[in-house]
C-alpha cells in the first residue's frame, strides 16, 4: 500500500531531496501539501496531519521569491571573497593548520561555484580521478547523463584561473583536513570537512551560507549562484541566450530564458528610474 511507504523518514529524505534541488519554500511546501492530501484521499483513515502540518512549518517560514533579488551579489563580490578567504588562509600564521585548510576549502568553494554554478548535488559527487581528472595541464569535470538533472552528460574543464589554487588545495590544505585516521570512503572526494570525512550537498550549503552571511549580512544559498550566473550573462550579453543554457547545463532554453527575462526586466526599471529622475532634476 502507498501508504506504508510514506513514513517519516521517507518523508524526511523526501524534503531533502527537494532542498538540495534548490527548490523554492513555497514549491516545497506545496508538493508536500500535494502528498499529504494524496495520502489522506486514498487512506482517509490514517492520520496524516503530520505531513500537512509540516507543508504549513515550511510555508509560514518561506522566503517569497521576490525577496531573492536583495539577497544576490554582484560576479565580482562573490569572486573576490572566494580569492580574500584563500589568500588569508596562505598567510595568516596565526590558524591552525587545520583551521587555514578550512578557511581554504571554502574559499576555493565559492570561487569554484561563481564561475561553474553546478547543482550542489553535482559539487559534492566531484571525487578525484572519477569526475575530477587531470588531462595534461588541464583539469577537467566529467558527469554522466544520470548524474545531471537535464539527463544529458555534462562536461566543462575547471576553471583554469583556479588551476594552481586547486593544486594549492589537493598537495596541502586538503591532506590536512584528511589527516591521518582518514576514512577510505573520502580519500578520493574533492571536498573534505575538517573531521577527515566526505562532504554531502547539505554540509557544502552550510559553508557557502555561512560564508555569505559573514560577508554580506545574508546568506546566499548554493542555487543562487546559478540565478547570479544566469542574470550575469542575460545583461552583459541579452543576445546570447544558449551561452548561459551551457553554463548552467539546462536541456531546455525555455529554462534559462526566464534569469534572461527578469535580468532584462531589472536593466529597463533602472534606465526607467534614471529617467524619471533626469525629469524631475533631481541630483
Amino acid at each position: 500500500m502507498p501508504g506504508d511507504r510514506a513514513t517519516r523518514d521517507r518523508v524526511g529524505a523526501y524534503l531533502t531531496v527537494l532542498t538540495e534541488e534548490g527548490l523554492a519554500d513555497y514549491t516545497r511546501a506545496n508538493l508536500l501539501q500535494t502528498l499529504g492530501d494524496a495520502l489522506r484521499a486514498m487512506h482517509g483513515r490514517e492520520d496524516w496531519a503530520w505531513i500537512l502540518r509540516g507543508a504549513g512549518r515550511i510555508h509560514a517560514q518561506a522566503i517569497p521569491a521576490r525577496d531573492k533579488a536583495a539577497r544576490l551579489q554582484p560576479v565580482e563580490a562573490l569572486v573576490a571573497l572566494g580569492e580574500d578567504m584563500m589568500r588569508a588562509a596562505e598567510h595568516d600564521r596565526y590558524r591552525t593548520d587545520v583551521e587555514r585548510a578550512t578557511l581554504y576549502r571554502d574559499g576555493l568553494l565559492v570561487a569554484f561555484l561563481i564561475r561553474r554554478p553546478l547543482r550542489m548535488k553535482n559539487v559534492a559527487a566531484i571525487w578525484l580521478g572519477e569526475r575530477l581528472s587531470q588531462r595534461g595541464a588541464d583539469w577537467w569535470l566529467s558527469f554522466e547523463q544520470e548524474d545531471m538533472k537535464a539527463g544529458r552528460q555534462f562536461e566543462c574543464s575547471w576553471p583554469p584561473e583556479l588551476t594552481y589554487a586547486l593544486e594549492c588545495y589537493l598537495s596541502a590544505h586538503r591532506l590536512n583536513l584528511l589527516g591521518p585516521d582518514a576514512t577510505s570512503s573520502a580519500s578520493e572526494a574533492l571536498w573534505v570537512s575538517r573531521n577527515g570525512t566526505a562532504m554531502n550537498s547539505l554540509a557544502l550549503s552550510f559553508r557557502i551560507k555561512h560564508r555569505t552571511q559573514e560577508a554580506f549580512g545574508t546568506a546566499i544559498n548554493p542555487h543562487l549562484f546559478r540565478d547570479i550566473a544566469a542574470t550575469t550573462i542575460a545583461t552583459a550579453d541579452p543576445m546570447n541566450v544558449a551561452d548561459a543554457a551551457r553554463v548552467l547545463g539546462h536541456a531546455r532554453l525555455a529554462t534559462t530564458e526566464k534569469h534572461y527575462i527578469h535580468a532584462r526586466m531589472e536593466v529597463a526599471s533602472h534606465a526607467y528610474q534614471a529617467a524619471v529622475t533626469a525629469a524631475r532634476g533631481e541630483p
